[in-house]
């Protein structure tokens, strides 16, 4: 049923410049009627499954996308999405460190990312590893900001083609 859901994605609202909340699960997006997976999972419940060191990784990333501008996170089973207008990007909590995805306008060559891989948004997915706070370099803060950047922009993901959900 999931997977239909998935792939059903009707029209959105791409001129009113308005948000949807979904009637289900609360979550606001950019566009009317959004794929995504809706659930109930907590900030505090995904936290609670990773060691402190983890969820102290999370916050200080947290903290870092707070100074960007407004921020939304979306909390699922697996990840933690960043939003901002639409999703930007999402945190995964490991054993020994947080993988950190960033959406991003272009893509940016840099030896942080693990992987670069287009995303169905027109933006580039940016992948790279923090495993201590010293990995929150000046220059992954600006990363974080310009996704950030791209997250709100009215202009993010292109008109008909919907941003990624945040399962």
């Amino acid at each position: 049923m999931e997977t239909r859901r998935r792939l059903a994605i009707s029209a959105m609202d791409t001129t009113s410049g308005r948000s949807w909340t979904c009637p289900r699960c609360g979550r606001r997006f950019r566009h009317a009627n959004q794929a995504h997976s809706c659930g109930s999972v907590s900030l505090e419940e995904v936290l609670a499954g990773a060691p402190p060191s983890v969820g102290l990784l999370f916050r200080a990333i947290e903290d870092r996308a707070r100074l960007c501008g407004p921020l939304t996170l979306a909390p699922t089973k697996t990840r933690i999405g960043l939003q901002s207008g639409t999703l930007y990007g999402a945190v995964r909590l490991g054993r020994t460190g947080a993988h950190l995805e960033l959406r991003l306008p272009r893509r940016e060559e840099h030896p942080r990312f693990t992987r670069i891989e287009p995303a169905q948004s027109g933006a580039w997915k940016h992948h790279l590893v923090v495993r201590t706070l010293d990995d929150l370099t000046p220059e992954v803060e600006r990363w974080i900001c310009a996704a950030h950047r791209w997250g709100e922009s009215p202009d993010g993901p292109p008109p008909g083609v919907p941003s990624e959900s945040a399962s």
